[in-house]
């Protein structure tokens, strides 16, 4: 007995000294430390850019790769770009064009997967009640986009010109900002409709503002969307962490394509959508998102030629210039 009380003693007193110990150690010598990133994203009212952020997020998957990623929405991909440039962000999730933007101030960042190729989710959302009934109609009309120079301008440049107008007068484009300023706008009469993406389009139709006139794949039938980046110096100096980082978002994107009810309910939440415009935006894009980042090459051919257009560069540059194949497809599994 002498031996047993001695030896429960012991034990006892080896387990008291490990507890002290443990107490005095600090928690993350024991756990991994999540290596902290920033994410930008061009608007934050959009399906491509915002829910398989939020999703990695709320879900934890780039938590299970190491990953503590803070995301701050934006007013463009240009402030992005811009963020980018002084390397207060990491990675990016913008458009194609920007890419433009990025080679033109010479900003070391690249594009290295993409979100959403075709331009399906991009419209031209007109007034009810402004008349207009085609695309013939649009001519001498007043169109809203984002700013001059950004995709919403070359979009309805681009159209124009197949139209056989003037690219810069055919249709008369004002540069009115974000969703709440265009919605101002067609609302007091200043514009006859503006480009945005099928959120916002949606949203407005359902309450009667406006309709949709039509979608840009129509126009530009192969392009590269919209896309991740990555600094050029974590690409050549850390590519695992490339890797991390797309891995976590390309989790989000199969677990949001397995997980309708969900992501409806997310999408409601972050992107402020009724319940019927969130189903609807939905079905419409979660078929599009890329599975694993892989290109349309052809895509970024029409990007490259955008850029003169403008005014990023002054002759087309070279296709793969703007883009990288190295984190591509991405596997995760």
């Amino acid at each position: 007995m002498k031996v047993a009380q001695k030896l429960f003693e012991f034990c006892w007193g080896v387990a008291i000294s490990v507890w002290i110990l443990g107490a005095m150690i600090p928690s993350n010598l024991f756990a991994q430390e999540l290596k902290k990133i920033t994410l930008g994203l061009g608007v934050a009212k959009d399906f491509g850019f915002r829910i398989p952020a939020e999703v990695a997020l709320d879900q934890g998957f780039w938590k299970a790769e190491g990953l503590d990623v803070e995301v701050v929405s934006f007013r463009g991909g240009s402030e992005v770009v811009v963020a980018m440039a002084s390397k207060s962000v990491d990675f990016g999730a913008i458009t194609g064009v920007d890419a433009g933007n990025a080679i033109s101030r010479k900003i070391p960042i690249t594009a290295v997967s993409s979100i959403i190729s075709p331009l399906t989710t991009m419209m031209v959302l007109v007034d009810p009640q402004s008349g207009i009934q085609s695309v013939q109609d649009l001519r001498g009309k007043s169109i809203g986009v984002t700013r001059h120079g950004a995709l919403t301008d070359y979009l309805v440049r681009t159209l124009a010109r197949q139209q056989g107008w003037d690219p810069k007068t055919g249709i008369n484009i004002l540069a009115l900002g974000g969703f709440k300023e265009q919605v101002a706008a067609l609302t007091t009469g200043q514009s006859q409709g503006f480009v945005w993406s099928a959120d916002g389009g949606f949203q407005l139709v359902e309450e009667g503002k406006a309709k949709i006139l039509l979608t840009f794949d129509t126009v530009i039938p192969d392009f590269n969307f919209e896309v991740l980046f990555a600094q050029n110096e974590t690409i050549q100096n850390d590519p695992q962490l490339v890797q991390r980082f797309l891995r976590g978002w390309y989790r989000a994107v199969q677990y949001i394509k397995e997980n309708k009810d969900y992501t409806i309910k997310m999408m409601m939440q972050k992107l402020e959508l009724p319940e019927t415009v969130a189903i609807r935006s939905y079905e419409l894009q979660a078929p599009l998102l890329s599975p694993d980042g892989t290109w349309n090459l052809k895509g970024w051919e029409a990007v490259a030629a955008s850029l003169p257009d403008l005014g990023f560069s002054k002759t087309v540059p070279e296709p793969h210039t703007l883009y990288s194949n190295q984190f591509i497809p991405v596997k995760i599994d």
